[in-house]
């Protein structure tokens, strides 16, 4: 069996540990690694995990002489015991996990830190960031919410974070534990953490963009886009599944009711995890619950205008999942929602050749 480490570890305890869990991401590791490397703040150390990997990964790995790098070569066993056995090395107060394809700009890592230390309430930081297709910088954007109450109502219905961006303080390991490894709770470990560290602790992100985060055909997020294949319907069978989750606590209940379940399928599009008669009633109920304690726990009013658009896209997903019984309802939504101009486009679409 492979498994060994390369790297001796300074006597030095780091402030921050960056991990990184890589399997054959020898097209974009070394640019990676190159960001993290090239940081203004330089008290840190890299945790490489090879988790099995084919390529030349471990030859670009040997190839550094960092002394602040450990890199470890091991059977492939996925991506989150990689990462926990990242986490498990880590000595850092502050602790990132990076991915292998993404490039931190080179004044990511001072910031965070710089917040962490300023806001000891915080314990888990983010930051927006740009999106590139491969090497092609696009001019779309992650442009998450910044503060804790609109990030803990964002999370009902998906992560507002990028993984790469976020930092955290080593301590919550010791109270949310590490990345689930239950074939029931993966993939999608990064929501899956970051639901269980903000039922507990306060969440932020930077509103600079400073990450690059690339979108591959082997991303999870390129799989969404194909929603019929049997990726896209695990991915989305997962976070259904976190979303209800989310809910529940955020009303008061320790287990997801089915309203809850059916809220996590709407709000994702996954249809074929909805109940043959959602109850919509105590779904609105439950949303409009979840946003006022969020509201309360954080004074952030601003919570409940958040909830207002996040309903009215969950009306449109509830009237098209029950199809022509809500068609009217359909049509009142999208003269609500849409301009004169994108109305007058969808129209032509259809009248014209």
């Amino acid at each position: 069996m492979l498994d060994f480490v390369v790297g001796s570890q300074a006597s030095a305890t780091p402030l921050l540990s960056v991990v990184m869990a890589v399997k054959d991401g020898g097209i974009f590791l070394q640019k990676a690694i190159d960001s993290i490397l090239q940081q203004t703040f330089s008290n840190f150390e890299l945790i490489v995990i090879d988790d099995g990997s084919t390529d030349n990964t471990w030859q670009i790995l040997e190839s550094y002489r960092d002394t602040r790098m450990r890199i470890v070569k091991q059977e492939n066993q996925g991506v989150s015991r990689a990462s926990n056995r990242g986490l498990a090395m880590a000595r850092g107060k502050y602790i990132t996990r990076h991915d292998h394809d993404d490039i931190s700009l080179p004044t990511r890592f001072a910031q965070q830190v710089e917040h962490l230390q300023a806001h000891p309430q915080c314990a888990y930081v983010g930051t927006r960031a740009q999106i590139w297709m491969g090497d092609t910088s696009t001019s779309r954007t992650h442009d998450h919410p910044t503060s804790p109450g609109m990030l803990a109502f964002a999370l009902l219905f998906d992560s507002p974070f990028v993984l790469s961006s976020c930092m955290f303080r080593r301590e919550l390991l010791e109270t949310v534990g590490m990345y689930a490894t239950e074939s029931s709770r993966i993939p999608m470990e990064d929501f899956e953490f970051v639901s269980r560290v903000a039922r507990q602790f306060e969440l932020a992100n930077l509103p600079e963009y400073l990450l690059i985060y690339r979108e591959t055909p082997q991303s999870e997020s390129s799989a969404l886009r194909l929603p019929d294949n049997q990726k896209a319907q695990l991915i989305l069978s997962r976070i259904s599944l976190f979303s209800a989750e989310n809910l529940a606590f955020a009303c008061g209940r320790s287990q997801p009711t089915l309203e809850d379940r059916d809220f996590g399928a709407l709000c994702h599009w996954y249809f074929a995890g909805v109940s043959p008669k959602p109850n919509y009633v105590r779904i609105r109920a439950s949303v409009k619950e979840a946003a006022n304690r969020i509201a309360q726990r954080f004074n952030e009013p601003q919570v409940l205008r958040l909830a207002k658009a996040k309903l009215s896209e969950l009306d449109y997903q509830y009237y098209t999942y029950m199809e022509q019984t809500w068609q009217l309802q359909r049509l009142i939504y999208i003269l609500r929602t849409r301009s004169l101009i994108q109305l007058w486009a969808s129209l032509k679409k259809r009248i014209l050749p």
